[in-house]
């Protein structure tokens, strides 16, 4: 199975976070986003796992997030992409709030 690893946000930053997609989409009119999902991170996707290692991986992926500290992230700026994975027709194809390490 094929599976996306996905960090979904406090309620907090998670009501940040719709706050600024609700302006940006006063300025597209583009409301797919408020519709369709809820604010995350995509760690990792398309992961390859067989049913019979899903609960390994799950619990390797347990052990992981006690070793991950917490950081903070400042939107900084925009940036594009010509291309990504699923993406075709026009360019850019994503843009894209640029995240920067605050520390």
């Amino acid at each position: 199975m094929k599976l996306s690893l996905v960090s979904y946000l406090d309620p907090e930053s998670s009501r940040e976070i719709r706050a600024i997609q609700t302006e940006l989409s006063g300025i597209t009119g583009s409301k797919a986003s408020l519709n369709s999902w809820e604010p995350h991170v995509t760690v990792g996707d398309a992961i390859e796992v067989s049913k019979e290692e899903l609960a390994d991986v799950k619990e390797r992926i347990k052990e992981l997030c006690k070793s991950t500290s917490s950081f903070q992230l400042r939107l900084q700026g925009i940036e594009s992409l010509d291309n990504w994975m699923g993406g075709a027709g026009e360019t850019p194809y994503v843009i894209y709030l640029k995240p920067h390490r605050v520390k």
